[in-house]
């Protein structure tokens, strides 16, 4: 045996199974064989010889049981994955029985693709491809899909991949299967012109008129070697010059998002489903979580307002001397206001008995709110609504504003229905404020049972309240002389988070205590947070089933496209087989159908969320709360 020939094989065998309990299949036996660069060599052999198997050995496609296969003079036994698709990326040039091409990709496409594998310059895999099909006659279908081309052109197209990288060995396995008779012979002609220019052509074949051709016939049957008609002198001197230019380092992730994305050109059903999987997956969860995530905003936002997020803060009564325990002050309120969690402090005059509004002829008993902010009152754990008009603004305050806001029944009962109040005058302790705005019914108060009281006499059932500036009441002398039944200044402090009420309400109690000594220890500060905190458990666990709920869906839409993708790899053996043939890697497979799965999946997310959004907008636009920040 020569083992410095181009192709040495000794003792070759390569056998399937064998493994528990499974026959054992003898594909080759003990085959060692020579061939030289120039030689056309053609295997013969019944279907099942080992003919596709030997091409496989010697292509490395395939390990052998047993023996050594040397290439170029190297033990390619050990070598590597990678190695091995290198070698055979450099090396080895491979016509497949019907040509095997990528169907949708052009021909120039097919015939570039190994070079793209090698790291060829995208323009100097362009110039080498239209020269090769320029010199095989098929300049003009260059840009053709290879799809659309006749039978022999297809295997000529083969031909030219084959020589894309400048192979040494050309492995051609039943290359005029399914051509007629010409196009078998313009295929045979042009291997035996390859031989004629060096290349080394191992052609495996039942055609016999193909075979003539030949200039050297093994014959092998049930995977051994029963005959050779002996090296024939090399036609050529060698073969033709590899293509040169190496790409950047970065080249493997753009060829792995090249042929990820023509990939996906070419199956646009496939991929369209698949991306439509995960548009469906992600609209479903965003949807229902953007709904879940409204809904608590919404109701937390609803609960605020009625009053967890309210903490009350008072004087306090010093039991033993039966007076107030301390005095709240403004600065009180400015100090508070600082704390953490909190987000304003309202300081508050309540007046209840004695005084009266007036306007025009009429008069109303009411009580009298003084107020620093623009925050609006609570009653009953309710928040008012204002109807007309507008309520108190800090500038109000800062500017004692002479202005007023009325509850319902007290504009009900000063001005006629046909009347705006807003901008008209009423008097409050003989001094005049401009009306400018009115709020609602309060629920609290209107309901069935409490008007039928109000109406049989029964006093403080009505909603007769006034709302002023806080600053007005402090100055005003006639105002506040009227103040028979005031408690001083009250606080309403307003958190941020109702559910750390109860933590920001020690933290007052604790700066009162500073600021007023140990008798602040009896001043009021209210919190009920218990309420609160069962509200919001119970608003969490139905956001989180929702969240649940969302995440199954986006699980199963997950699971479903993958099944899609195991199917197309399964289906695309073919062309992974092909693309290993070329030189391409492992991971180079993998690369690209990752790069496939990452564009399919940005696609799917970007129509996903947009489907999301826009059914947020249509359920926001039928009341219903959503939220995507």
């Amino acid at each position: 045996m020569n083992d410095t020939a181009l192709i040495a094989l000794a003792g070759v065998s390569k056998t399937y199974g064998g493994q528990d309990g499974d026959a054992t299949t003898v594909a080759l036996a003990d085959v060692s064989l020579a061939i030289e660069a120039g030689e056309f060599v053609c295997l013969t052999g019944p279907s099942g010889s080992g003919k596709s198997t030997l091409l496989n050995v010697i292509g490395c496609l395939t390990r052998p049981s047993a023996g050594t296969c040397r290439i170029d003079g190297r033990d390619v036994s050990g070598l590597s994955g990678d190695d091995l698709a290198a070698l055979r990326r450099d090396v080895f040039g491979f016509v497949f029985q019907r040509a095997n091409l990528l169907d949708e990709a052009s021909s120039l496409a097919n015939v570039e693709l190994p070079a793209a594998y090698r790291g060829a310059r995208a323009q100097e895999r362009r110039r080498r491809a239209l020269e090769l099909l320029a010199s095989l006659g098929l300049a003009e279908q260059a840009p053709q899909r290879a799809g659309d081309l006749s039978g022999g052109q297809r295997q000529r197209v083969g031909v030219g991949r084959a020589l894309m990288n400048g192979a040494r060995v050309i492995l051609a396995d039943e290359p005029t299967a399914g051509l007629d008779r010409a196009q078998g012979g313009e295929v045979m002609a042009l291997l035996a012109d390859l031989a004629a220019r060096g290349h080394a052509v191992i052609v495996a074949t039942h055609d016999a008129t193909a075979a003539q051709r030949a200039r050297r016939h093994v014959e092998l049957r049930d995977g051994r070697l029963v005959g050779d008609s002996g090296a024939a002198t090399p036609w050529g001197a060698g073969a033709s010059a590899p293509i040169a230019g190496k790409a950047a380092a970065w080249a493997p992730a753009a060829l792995a998002w090249r042929e990820g994305w023509a990939g996906l050109q070419r199956n646009r059903l496939r991929a369209g489903l698949t991306a439509f999987g995960v548009a469906v997956g992600v609209w479903c969860v965003t949807s229902t979580l953007s709904l879940a995530a409204g809904a608590y905003d919404e109701s937390i936002a609803l609960f605020g307002r009625l009053g967890p997020e309210v903490i009350g803060v008072g004087p306090g009564i010093d039991m033993e001397k039966m007076v107030q325990a301390i005095t709240i002050t403004r600065e009180d309120a400015a100090a508070i206001g600082q704390l953490a969690n909190v987000r304003v402090a309202t300081v508050e005059e309540q007046a209840r008995w004695g005084l009266a509004v007036q306007a025009a002829n009429r008069e109303q008993p009411v009580d009298v709110f003084c107020r620093g902010d623009a925050t609006l009152p609570h009653a009953w754990y309710k928040e008012y609504a204002v109807a007309e008009g507008r309520y108190l603004t800090a500038r109000d305050d800062l500017e004692r504003a002479a202005v007023a806001v009325l509850a319902a029944p007290v504009r009900e009962s000063l001005f006629p229905r046909t009347v705006n109040p807003i901008g008209e005058s009423v008097f409050i302790g003989g001094e005049p404020f401009t009306v400018v705005g009115v709020f609602e019914t309060h629920s609290v108060y209107d309901t069935p049972t409490l008007r039928r009281r109000a109406s049989q006499g029964e006093s403080g059932l009505v909603d007769n309240n006034v709302w002023l500036p806080a600053s007005v009441c402090d100055e005003s002398a006639a105002l506040r002389s009227d103040l028979k039944g005031t408690e001083g200044i009250m606080l309403e402090v307003r958190v941020r988070d109702p559910l750390r009420a109860e933590e920001t309400a020690q933290a007052i109690r604790d700066l009162l205590i500073r600021r007023h000594g140990p008798d602040a220890a009896m001043a009021i500060v209210a919190v009920d947070n218990a309420m609160a905190r069962a509200y919001f458990e119970s608003v969490r666990n139905k956001t989180a089933t929702l969240a649940g709920l969302g995440a199954t869906t986006l699980l199963a839409a997950g699971l479903a496209i993958m099944a899609i993708a195991l199917a197309a790899v399964s289906q695309r053996r073919r062309e992974i087989a092909l693309r290993m043939a070329v030189g391409a890697r492992r991971r180079d497979i993998a690369w690209q159908f990752l790069a496939e799965s990452l564009a399919i999946g940005l696609l799917g997310a970007m129509v996903g969320a947009g489907a999301a959004a826009a059914t947020g907008a249509a359920v926001e636009a039928l009341g219903t709360p959503a939220a995507f920040d």
